[in-house]
């Protein structure tokens, strides 16, 4: 399911997208610190759970990780404020033989800074 929003912070409220019901119910329902993969604009990315407690309560989000968060940033200067999304199934590495046993011998895959480095990456 794809949905357009506007580009009004440095990350998605789950109010930015309440007209997107999956969506939205998809960033209530996450953990914080829980991951989940989004396209914008075509652009597939890794995006984090956060969650803010103030007088009006917890409001839900998600924050970029990664390349996500440089494309982001450049979304959110540019003057058209407008991104299309798409929740994204997770990769599952474990379905592809080779991809297990490569992920076996090279655990530095699975790191913050491997996801920093490479997660924005995608076919061209």
């Amino acid at each position: 399911m794809r949905v357009q929003i506007r580009v009004q912070d440095d990350i998605i409220l789950a109010a930015h997208v309440a007209d997107a019901p999956v969506l939205f119910e998809r960033i209530v329902t996450l953990r914080p610190g829980e991951s989940i993969r989004l396209s914008v604009n075509g652009v597939h990315g890794t995006w984090v759970k956060i969650s803010m407690h103030d007088r009006g309560g917890t409001r839900h989000g998600l924050a970029p990780v990664g390349a996500m968060a440089e494309t982001w940033k450049s979304l959110r200067s540019s003057a058209d404020s407008s991104v299309d999304l798409e929740i994204l199934p997770p990769i599952n590495h474990h379905t592809d033989d080779y991809l297990r046993l490569v992920e076996t011998s090279m655990p530095e895959w699975n790191s913050q800074e491997d996801e920093e480095a490479y997660g924005g990456l995608r076919p061209l």
